[in-house]
């Protein structure tokens, strides 16, 4: 008889109350609840109160690095805003644009428009051109009859920054009878000097920087997500603290210290345990960095990955591996996998990005008479970087490629283990 499959006996946990407070996508709602952010929040108050008169901000930048509030902050003012206006009768419309998934012209002016259709109740379709989202964009703006402020998130992720300068004319340039409110949120501190002359000029954007937290104000932070979402008295005395300086070090990020604290809970959960020790923060930590290199692998170029297999090819024969020889094995890959090849100037460029971003270690020597060279060995596991690489469908073609000892690389994980890196 074939045995139940029963879900339900992970349910229960002795660790968490309500982990998902300690998600990415949590979001706090009331502004009394975020903490060490006084007064930014007083000044982004101070710069969008004018829409309480009926009068529409003026456009404004928020920068700062990942993690430290920005789009938190950003949303939990604009929605308040939107509520207290909407007492005095005053129509505010919010439209939040993530600009990593909505990078083009076309898919800004879609996503204000599909949320200015559902506000007017007037869904129609559109032709995909630029103009075609436009003219409709004016025609539900004059219909809303409201203040209209549109979050661009990470802003710097717009394959043409002329939206803003778009945007920003639409009452100059006779489109509408009233200016658009835009809140551009970037980590990219010299966002704006990659502008041109007209659009700076046209922006006029206020600017509100957001300093990174310190480890005591991550350590409150992680102390008031924590209350909510572990059981009482579960998390060791240096638990959070710990976490706090491990993600200060880090630039002051509180969404990675909060991942830290969930991670190292999630541990002591598989493992058994009743409390979250410090050891499991320690693991905690090698699981996130192992995640941080697998994503950032996984998003290099495909010439930039041929190069990295190649280093982890050579590197497992056990001796010193030189730029020639690297060359040698990435034209092996490159036939393999039926992609042209650089030229070894190009691969020499790869190896210095590849060094540049942490994944090997490209030391110049001399060789005496015989001139300089570098000497490249890896700085990440080459096991986790092998199962990164093999997530690129196109590298599959790798399997047969053969080591200059002769021994075959396994890099199909899909059919077998990793053991010729048992001696890595």
């Amino acid at each position: 008889m074939e045995e139940e499959l029963n879900f339900k006996s992970f349910k229960k946990t002795n660790i968490f109350k309500d982990k998902i407070c300690l998600d990415k996508g949590y979001n706090l709602t009331k502004i009394s609840e975020i903490l060490h952010r006084k007064k930014e929040i007083e000044t982004y108050m101070r710069h969008l109160s004018i829409a309480t008169q009926n009068h529409v901000p003026g456009n404004l930048f928020v920068y700062g690095k990942m993690g430290i509030g920005k789009t938190m902050i950003t949303k939990v003012l604009t929605a308040g805003l939107e509520k207290e206006a909407a007492l005095d009768g005053i129509n505010i419309k919010t439209v939040y644009i993530h600009c990593k998934t909505a990078p083009t012209n076309i898919n800004v002016l879609k996503c204000v428009n599909d949320s200015l259709s559902l506000e007017i109740n007037s869904i129609t379709k559109t032709v995909n051109s630029f103009n075609e989202y436009f003219s409709k964009f004016c025609r539900l703006a004059k219909e809303f009859d409201g203040i209209i402020i549109i979050i661009l998130d990470e802003m710097d992720k717009l394959k043409d920054p002329e939206i803003l300068n778009i945007l920003s004319r639409v009452k100059e340039s006779g489109y509408l009878q009233k200016n658009v409110c835009i809140i551009g949120i970037t980590n990219d501190i010299k966002f704006d000097t990659k502008l041109d002359a007209k659009t700076r000029s046209v922006l006029s954007e206020s600017t509100i920087i957001f300093p990174p937290y310190d480890a005591n104000q991550l350590r409150d932070i992680l102390n008031q997500r924590a209350g909510l979402a572990f059981i009482s008295g579960v998390l060791e005395e240096d638990v959070v603290p710990l976490c706090a300086a491990y993600a200060a070090h880090e630039h002051g990020d509180a969404r990675r210290a909060l991942e830290l604290l969930k991670i190292s809970g999630e541990i002591a959960e598989e493992r058994g345990e009743v409390k979250v020790l410090e050891k499991h923060v320690k693991a905690a930590l090698k699981r996130v960095e192992a995640d941080k290199v697998s994503e950032l692998i996984y998003t290099l170029p495909r010439q930039s990955k041929l190069v990295l297999a190649s280093c982890i090819m050579c590197e497992s024969t056990e001796q010193k591996t030189y730029t020639g020889e690297i060359y040698n094995q990435y034209i092996k890959c490159c036939k393999r996998v039926g992609v042209e090849s650089l030229s070894q100037n190009r691969v020499v460029s790869s190896l210095s990005e590849l060094n540049d971003i942490g994944l090997i270690n490209a030391v110049t020597i001399s060789k005496g008479r015989y001139g300089r060279m570098k000497e490249i060995s890896l700085s990440i596991q080459a096991k986790q970087a092998w199962v990164a690489l093999m997530e690129d469908e196109n590298l599959i073609g790798l399997e047969e490629v053969q080591f200059s000892t002769g021994r075959q690389l396994p890099i199909s994980t899909k059919n077998r283990p990793l053991t010729a890196f048992s001696d890595i």
